[in-house]
C-alpha cells in the first residue's frame, strides 16, 4: 500500500510539473506538500533521518519491496500497472517539455507507444528519441506480462499436481495416513465395490507428495482397482483444514491409520495422543455437516490404535458410527499362531479378505427358534460359524455356541460363504450319524516337545512369549535370538511380566547375535527346529527391514536342512549296502511324508502339520544335522511375497499388516464384523487351529466320508470344521460339494474352536 500511495503521489506530481511553465507561487506550494507526503508514505525518514543517504534508500526500497510481494498475492499485477503508468508519464512530461503538447495530447501519444512498438516510425525526428525510450519501456513491459502469466499458470499446475485442491465427492471412502496397510485397504476397497455402477472413488490424506502416492498406486495395484479411482491429497491429518480437503463430512467410510510402527506395550506416545485429537476433529466435522443438512448420514468411522487407554479415550468421544481396532493384541498373536501352524495366515488371509470366501451375517435363515446345531447342518451354500442376538438387546456375537443353543426370533446367523446371496437353508437336511466310538477326546492327547525361534526383538515379544506358553507342550524351547545382550533381554521381560516361574510350558533361552551375520547364525542353528520366526529388527526403517528379512531367511534356509533330506540323508548312511527299496527306507519315507494313526506314533492335540523327524536318529546312533520344518518372515510390503517360492519351500512369507488392513476394510464397510474378527484374531474365545483330520474324525487310510460326516464328526469335540488343506498344500474354504465321498488320512481340517 505504501507503494500504492508513492506512485499516486509521483503521478500527481508529474501532472503538476506538466504545466510548471504557467505555475504560480501557490501551485510551487503544493508541489511541495505532495512531494512531502510522498516521502513520508514510503517511511524514508524514518530510516535514514534528514540524511538522503543512496544505499540507506536502496535498503529501505528493498525491504519495502520483500514485504509487499510476500504478503500481496497482486504485487504483480499492480507492480505491472505502475511500472506502464510510470513510463506513460515519463513519456508525457518529456513531450510536453520538449514539444508543448498539452497534457491530454502527451499522455494518448505516450500511451500509444507503449502499447505499439511500430507507432515510433511515422513520429518526426524531434519525437523519435521519447518515442524509442517509450517503446522500449513497452518491450519490456510485454516481457514482463508474458513471464507474470507464465509464473501464475506454472503455479496454478504445481498446485494441482501438489494436492491441495480440496475432493468434491460424495459416499466415497477416506484413508487418513499412509502406512504399509494404505495400499492393501485400497485393494480391499476396489473390490468390495468392483460391482458398484460408476465405480467408487478412495481418497487418500498423508503428508507424502501426492506425486510418489500415486506413483506407488500406479505400480503396486496395477490392475487390481477396477473400476476404483485412487485420490491422493497431500496434508496434515491432524489439521482440520486438510482433512476438510477430502470431504469427510460427505464420505461413506473414514479410516484412520496410526503411522506408529511397532508400538510398544507401554504408556501411550504422542503419536496416539495425536490420534484422539484428530479423531475429535472427525467428531467435529461430521456433526457440523449435520446440523447443515438432517438428512446427511454419518459414515462409518475405523480408528487404529496401539494402546487400550487411547482406546478407551475415543469411545467414550461418542463419536457416532466409530469403531476403534486394536491392532498390537492381534498382530501378536496371529504371529504366535503362524508359528506353530503354518498354512494358519493363508486361511486367514483369505478371511478377511473381499476376494475368495468371506464372513456375512445373514437375517434370512428361517432356522428361527431352532437349536444352532440343527441351523449348522441345513445351510447349503455356507458354514454357520455363531449367532448375532438381536441388535436391540445388544447385538452380542456368540462364535460356536453348543448344538442346543436356541435361535432367537430376531438372532442372524455369522455365515462363511462365497457371497451373501449364495446361502440357502433347508431345515429338513438329515443329519449324518455320529459314532462317537471312533473319536477321541482332547485329553487323551500326547503333547510333543518342541524347539522354536525368535530372530530379532520387537516391543511386543513378551506378550508373543505368554501367548505361545499357552499354545505349546510342556518343555518345549523358545530361543531369542537378537543383538540385544542377553541381560539386556531378560531385563526387559522381566519388566513386562515375563519371567521364568511364570512360564509354565516353555523354556527360555537367549543368543545374542546380528541376523545378518553368517557367523552368529551359526551359533543359533546348532539345533533342528519346528519353526523360525523372523522379525523385523528394532531401530530398521519399514522400506528396509524387508531386505534384511529375506537375507537373514536365506541364510538360515542353507545352515539349517529340511526333516525330509535329515531323514533320506540318515537313511543313506545307515542302509550303505542294502537295496534301495528295503523295508527299512519305505518305512523311513512312510514316517516322513504322512502320518495317519496306524503308526503308533501318537500326535499332539495340539499338532498342526506332520509330526517334527528331527530326532529320527540313522541305526548307527548318528545324529542328523540340525534341521527346520519351516521359517517365517514377517514383511512389510506385500509384493517381497513371491520372491521366496522360487528359493525355498520352507520360507513362509508373511504380512501381519495386510492381514490388519483387510479386516479394518471389512469393520468399516460392516461395522458389526468387529466383534467377530476381534475374536478370530485374538486369543480370547474361539480362535482357528489346523489338525490333522485322521486324528480328530478317527478315519482309518482307506475309510471314506463326505463332508457332511466331517462336520459331525467334528461338532462331537465342540469343533466347527470350515474346510481342509489337502495333501498337495491346496486351501479349500466352504467345501461345496458335501455329499460325496473321499479319503482323508492324508489331509488337514481347518476348524474353530475354544
Amino acid at each position: 500500500m505504501r507503494l500504492v500511495a508513492a506512485a499516486v503521489g509521483v503521478g500527481v506530481g508529474a501532472a503538476v510539473l506538466a504545466s510548471f511553465p504557467t505555475m504560480g507561487m501557490l501551485e510551487l506550494i503544493q508541489l511541495g506538500v505532495v512531494v512531502r507526503m510522498a516521502s513520508s508514505v514510503l517511511g524514508w525518514h524514518q530510516v535514514v533521518g534528514t540524511s538522503w543517504r543512496p544505499k540507506a534508500i536502496r535498503r529501505k526500497l528493498k525491504y519495502e519491496l520483500d514485504y509487499w510481494f510476500s504478503t500481496d498475492p497482486g504485487a504483480k499485477v499492480t507492480s505491472l500497472l505502475m511500472f506502464a503508468l510510470c513510463v506513460a508519464l515519463a513519456g508525457s512530461v518529456a513531450l510536453i517539455f520538449m514539444n508543448g503538447f498539452d497534457l491530454n495530447e502527451a499522455l494518448w501519444l505516450s500511451t500509444y507507444w507503449l502499447a505499439d512498438p511500430g507507432g515510433m516510425f511515422d513520429e518526426p525526428p524531434a519525437r523519435r528519441v521519447i518515442a524509442l525510450v517509450v517503446t522500449v519501456g513497452g518491450l519490456l513491459l510485454s516481457a514482463l506480462i508474458v513471464s507474470v502469466i507464465g509464473d501464475n499458470i506454472s503455479n496454478q499446475l504445481d498446485e494441482l499436481r501438489s494436492g491441495v485442491v480440496p475432493v468434491v465427492e460424495s459416499g466415497h471412502s477416506v484413508v487418513l495416513g499412509w502406512t504399509s496397510k494404505t495400499l492393501t485397504i485400497c485393494r480391499e476397497l476396489a473390490e468390495a465395490h468392483a460391482t458398484q455402477r460408476g465405480g467408487h472413488v478412495i481418497c487418500v490424506l498423508a503428508a507424502r507428495p501426492k506425486a510418489d502416492m500415486m506413483a506407488e498406486v500406479a505400480v503396486q495395484l496395477k490392475g487390481q482397482l477396477g473400476h476404483t479411482s485412487v485420490v491422493c491429497r497431500k496434508g496434515n491429518i491432524s489439521l482440520l483444514s486438510d482433512l476438510r480437503k477430502v470431504s469427510i463430512q460427505t464420505a461413506k467410510s473414514v479410516v484412520l491409520l496410526n503411522t506408529q510402527h511397532h508400538a510398544s506395550s507401554s504408556a501411550p506416545t504422542t503419536q496416539e495422543h495425536e490420534t484422539a485429537c484428530i479423531a475429535l476433529r472427525i467428531k467435529q466435522l461430521v456433526e457440523a455437516a449435520h446440523v447443515e443438512d438432517d438428512d446427511a448420514g454419518y459414515p462409518n468411522v475405523v480408528i487404529e490404535v496401539m494402546d487400550h487407554n487411547v482406546q478407551g479415550c475415543i469411545d467414550m468421544l461418542g463419536i457416532p458410527n466409530c469403531a476403534t481396532v486394536l491392532t498390537a493384541n492381534f498382530t501378536g498373536q496371529m504371529m504366535v499362531n503362524f508359528a506353530t501352524s503354518p498354512g494358519l495366515h493363508q486361511v486367514i488371509t483369505e478371511l478377511t479378505s473381499f476376494s475368495g470366501v468371506e464372513v456375512y451375517i445373514v437375517s434370512d435363515h428361517k432356522c428361527n427358534r431352532r437349536p444352532f446345531g440343527e441351523a449348522l447342518m441345513a445351510c447349503a451354500g455356507g458354514t454357520v460359524i455363531g449367532i448375532r442376538q438381536d441388535v436391540a438387546q445388544g447385538g452380542a456375537v456368540v462364535l460356536n455356541p453348543i448344538d442346543s443353543t436356541t435361535i432367537g426370533i430376531k438372532d442372524d446367523l455369522v455365515v462363511i460363504s462365497l457371497d451373501r446371496n449364495s446361502c440357502t437353508f433347508n431345515p429338513n437336511t438329515t443329519v449324518p450319524p455320529r459314532r462317537a466310538s471312533q473319536y477321541r477326546s482332547p485329553q487323551d492327547g500326547i503333547t510333543e516337545r518342541r524347539n522354536y525361534a525368535f530372530v530379532n526383538w520387537r516391543p511386543s515379544l513378551s506378550k508373543m512369549i505368554l501367548e505361545m506358553d499357552r499354545m505349546v507342550a510342556h518343555g518345549s524351547t523358545l530361543t531369542l535370538f537378537s543383538i540385544v545382550p542377553r541381560a539386556v533381554q531378560i531385563e526387559r521381560l522381566a519388566k513386562q511380566g515375563v519371567t521364568p516361574k511364570l512360564l509354565q510350558n516353555l523354556t527360555l533361552e537367549h543368543v545374542t547375535g546380528h541376523s545378518s551375520h553368517l557367523e552368529d547364525l551359526r551359533r543359533l542353528a546348532e539345533r533342528s527346529f519346528y519353526s523360525v520366526f523372523v522379525f523385523a529388527a528394532e531401530g530398521v526403517a519399514p522400506d528396509d527391514s524387508d531386505t534384511a528379512i529375506m537375507s537373514t531367511a536365506l541364510l538360515l534356509s542353507e545352515l539349517l536342512t529340511t526333516p525330509v533330506q535329515e531323514a533320506k540323508s540318515g537313511a543313506a548312511r545307515s542302509n550303505a549296502g542294502r537295496a534301495p527299496d528295503s523295508p527299512v527306507d519305505v518305512d523311513i519315507a512312510r514316517r516322513v511324508s504322512s502320518w495317519t494313526p496306524n503308526t503308533g506314533n501318537t500326535p499332539a492335540w495340539n499338532q498342526r502339520w506332520a509330526p517334527d523327524v528331527s530326532s529320527l536318529l540313522d541305526s548307527g546312533g548318528t545324529a542328523a544335522p540340525p534341521a527346520v520344518e519351516f521359517i517365517m518372515c514377517e514383511l512389510n510390503h506385500t509384493h517381497h511375497k513371491g520372491l521366496f517360492q522360487s528359493i525355498d519351500p520352507r520360507i513362509i512369507p508373511v504380512c501381519a499388516d495386510e492381514i490388519a488392513g483387510s479386516a479394518i476394510t471389512q469393520v468399516a464397510l460392516q461395522p458389526e464384523m468387529k466383534p467377530i474378527f476381534t475374536e478370530l484374531l485374538s486369543s480370547d474365545g474361539c480362535e482357528l487351529y489346523i489338525y490333522l483330520a485322521p486324528y480328530v474324525i478317527g478315519a482309518a487310510v482307506d475309510d471314506e466320508l463326505t463332508w457332511m460326516d466331517v462336520m459331525a464328526a467334528c461338532r462331537l469335540l465342540q469343533f466347527i470344521a470350515i474346510g481342509y488343506i489337502t495333501a498337495h498344500d491346496e486351501i479349500v474354504l466352504n467345501p461345496g460339494v458335501r455329499d460325496v465321498n473321499r479319503k482323508w488320512a492324508s489331509d488337514k481340517l481347518i476348524v474353530l474352536a475354544h
